[in-house]
């Protein structure tokens, strides 16, 4: 076909691909500078705003969706936090409480009865416990004369050969170690030695009161350790294993011209020491007492010795000396009240127990006045009044015990101890259903049948 209709063939003004004036446009495109281009964004982003601000609003309905899916995360979350510090508060304050009743029993107890300074199983012990202490007033000196007295104090005379007592008669000599010589001024019964809760053997011990072997001032002395020499002349093996410790100074040892008073104003100076020295001994004791000891006033003893008057800076007065010293009968308050049980319930066998007031008892020893309170091995005295008798357990034993159980496994747990009666369960927070691991946050109360009788 001919060129020239080929030509005619193709449409006024179309261009094709190979038409496109390509190297104009990469010149015009190099010919823009940085500001054209600028420009030419900026005149476009408003009518892309405008544009963009043309776009039809959400439908209500698809906003109130959206308002009510915030509310709802809202909502969640605060439900969650709620939650969390609940979780945190339960787990700070979690905690329990058994509120359990032991067995108790209303008894009458009346009658004689016996105790021992050593006792065999079954029986009651008593220990004897001594308070000393010295008084004095100043008097007008009446004259002078040629005195020889001899210094005395307290020991403590140690037992540690055997289980059994030991009695040392008066006189039986104590050394120092510098050589000086004490007598005991009365027999004394020394207990044997025991075994403690803590599973400690202690020696049995007694104080008693010691004289110089002679007069003189070189015996008043501090408080040193004494041996028993005649134990030591014997070959003894009880010389190893018996020993003394002061408990006072020795004092009133003298020899020489001391200033005297008249037997009048002497008397009526010591009556007055007497009775200021009975009351102070007296308040001692009770202060004094041991945890889990009882003492009753008629199971009181007071000696007074009259010491050497001593010479003042004054030449017209002189000191009056008096010394006191107070025996004890103390029982320990659990074996009491054990021994209470064993003659006044039928059913008790020998479990833990404690008389409530056991301090309104009335107690009287019989024959007091016969008795030698430094040298008691036995004694018998009566008891009266009314009172109840509780059963005793171990509180911290039965928080170890409940720690980390269910709470379904109270029952069994309580089945180890017969001394509880019923028991009351008490946890926190309420939806708890076990007691806590740790046993600081279990609590163990005791209920009384009777509430006017506190624990």
């Amino acid at each position: 076909m001919p060129r020239t209709m080929m030509n005619d063939m193709i449409p006024p003004e179309k261009r094709t691909i190979r038409r496109i004036p390509i190297e104009r446009a990469k010149r015009t495109a190099s010919r823009e500078t940085p500001t054209t281009r600028e420009e030419s964004v900026a005149e476009d982003q408003p009518e892309a705003v405008q544009e963009n601000s043309m776009l039809p609003s959400p439908p209500p309905r698809f906003r109130a969706e959206g308002r009510a899916r915030r509310l709802w995360l809202w909502g969640a979350g605060i439900v969650i936090a709620l939650v969390v510090v609940i979780l945190i508060l339960s787990s700070a304050f979690a905690g329990a409480t058994l509120a359990v009743m032991p067995q108790q029993e209303s008894v009458t107890v009346s009658g004689q009865f016996q105790a021992f300074a050593d006792p065999e199983p079954g029986q009651l012990g008593f220990q004897v416990v001594t308070f000393t202490d010295t008084g004095s007033q100043t008097v007008r000196a009446t004259g002078e004369e040629q005195v020889d007295t001899k210094a005395s104090g307290i020991i403590t005379i140690f037992n540690n050969f055997g289980e059994s007592s030991e009695r040392l008669i008066k006189n039986t000599r104590f050394e120092t170690p510098e050589g000086l010589i004490y007598r005991l001024d009365k027999s004394v019964e020394v207990p044997g030695r025991f075994t403690n809760n803590a599973g400690e053997v202690v020696p049995g011990s007694v104080d008693a009161t010691v004289f110089a072997d002679t007069s003189g001032t070189q015996y008043n002395i501090g408080n040193t350790d004494f041996t028993i020499p005649a134990f030591k002349e014997q070959d003894d093996p009880r010389y190893f294993k018996f020993f003394a410790r002061s408990k006072t100074p020795m004092t009133g040892g003298f020899s020489g011209i001391q200033r005297t008073v008249s037997e009048a104003d002497e008397e009526t100076a010591r009556a007055a020491i007497r009775s200021s020295l009975g009351d102070s001994l007296a308040a001692q004791v009770q202060s004094q007492i041991p945890e889990g000891g009882i003492l009753y006033i008629d199971g009181v003893f007071i000696e007074f010795t009259s010491e050497p008057n001593a010479n003042t800076e004054r030449t017209d007065e002189v000191n009056v000396i008096e010394r006191g010293m107070l025996y004890g009968i103390m029982f320990d308050q659990a074996e009491l009240a054990g021994y209470i049980a064993r003659n006044t319930i039928a059913r008790y066998a020998d479990e833990p127990v404690r008389f409530m007031n056991l301090t309104d008892l009335e107690f009287a020893l019989v024959d007091k006045e016969t008795l030698a309170p430094a040298a008691l091995g036995t004694v018998n005295f009566t008891l009266g009044g009314s009172g109840t008798v509780i059963w005793t357990f171990d509180g911290e034993r039965l928080k170890e015990d409940l720690a980390g159980k269910e709470k379904d496994a109270v029952d069994t747990v309580l089945s180890g101890y017969p001394a509880i009666e019923r028991a009351e369960i008490h946890l926190r927070p309420l939806w708890k259903r076990s007691f806590p691991e740790n046993t600081k946050r279990i609590t163990v109360e005791e209920m009384l049948q009777d509430a006017e009788d506190p624990v």
